[in-house]
Parts: structure tokens; sequence; C-alpha cells
């Protein structure tokens, strides 16, 4: 855990899924505008509660970021030894790279809480 002032960066936990999600489908491409997206952000990947959830074993960096009042954002890596078969772009570029390598899967923190 890494924490200053009333902030704090854990590991992810089944319990914050609903968070995850919620704020995924916030930054999710297909639900936002292009302004919104350009000048806030957007996530590709739309992944479900499930998904999520089997990455909190799978990911070797799965971490989320508390403040005192709010919960602001996520962040999902992997190392690349750790990805799948089903990962068509992701294997693409393993084999490409065959040298070990932290595959970043998606960052996402609220826009309330980017400065």
């Amino acid at each position: 855990m890494y924490q200053w002032d009333n902030n704090k960066i854990i590991p992810a936990q089944v319990a914050h899924l609903p968070q995850i999600v919620a704020l995924s489908e916030k930054y999710q491409l297909k639900n936002r505008d292009s302004q919104s997206a350009h000048e806030e952000g957007f996530l590709v990947s739309d992944f479900t509660e499930e998904k999520y959830k089997g990455f909190i074993d799978r990911a070797d960096y799965f971490l989320v970021i508390q403040t005192k009042n709010d919960f602001a954002g996520f962040m999902l890596a992997y190392s690349s030894d750790r990805i799948k078969k089903d990962e068509w772009l992701n294997g693409q570029i393993k084999s490409k790279y065959p040298e070990p390598f932290v595959l970043i899967k998606q960052v996402c923190i609220n826009s309330a809480h980017s400065g």
C-alpha cells in the first residue's frame, strides 16, 4: 500500500468491483461523445464485473486509488507471461517483443480527481 495525505493506493479487491465497473462504464468509448472523450479520456475494453473479478487473481498490478471520501480510480496491468491465448492483439505484441514486459491494460481516473 502507498499512502499520502488522505489518499491511498491499494490492491483491488472484490469489494471494489462495483466502483470499478461504474467508473469504467462512465469512460467507455461507446458512452462518450467525441468532446468528452478528447478532454477526459476513454476506455476501449468493455469489461464486465466478472472479467474484472478474474483480473484480481491474474493481474500483477490491479490497484485502486482511494481518497478520504471517494473512489478516485484504478489501474490494471500484468506481465507478458500472463497474456492468455485468446488475447489476440496482446499475443501479437508478445510475439513481436519476446522479452518480458508489463502490459498496461487500463488506467482510469475519475475526472473529478484529475488535474
